[in-house]
């Protein structure tokens, strides 16, 4: 099952508001989670889920007809792809990949690539260009090992 974290949008890009009022990184926020959600509605080689407590999120992956997993703590990403994962688990899902929603560059040809580079038990992580967080990660098993996000993840 392919995993996409979305905190709550109307927060998100706080790093940028020096430079962009809240609407501009709200909307920022939204653009790049469509842009995510294209490239994987293109790949369709597996289930998706939203994990989320985000309304447009939900919103969003109802258009699209990808699953959602509530997130209604909203405590972070690692929390929120640990209760997904424990989710993932109980309905026997043999392998999750985890793209966060920010990035919004990602092609479904590259979402396919892990995929075929992935073994049948382990893991593929693809970092993030300054090493210092993680853009995808697929585990097989689902909950092979614990995730963890923020900074140098």
């Amino acid at each position: 099952m392919i995993l996409v974290p979305v905190k709550d949008l109307a927060n998100a890009k706080q790093r940028l508001s020096p430079m962009l009022p809240q609407s501009a990184r709200t909307e920022l926020a939204h653009a790049m989670l469509r842009d995510v959600l294209e490239a994987v509605a293109e790949f369709s080689g597996d289930e998706v889920s939203l994990v989320t407590s985000d309304s447009f999120a939900i919103e969003l992956a109802a258009s699209q007809g990808f699953g959602v997993i509530r997130d209604d703590s909203n405590l972070s990403e690692t929390d929120a792809i640990d209760v997904a994962t424990r989710v993932c688990e109980s309905r026997g899902v043999e392998s999750t990949l985890v793209i966060p929603a920010d990035i919004p560059l990602i092609k479904a040809s590259e979402i396919a690539m892990i995929y075929r580079n992935a073994p049948q038990m382990g893991s593929v992580l693809i970092p993030a260009h300054d090493g210092r967080g993680t853009n995808a990660i697929l585990r097989r098993p689902a909950a092979l090992f614990p995730l963890r996000f923020g900074n140098d993840s």
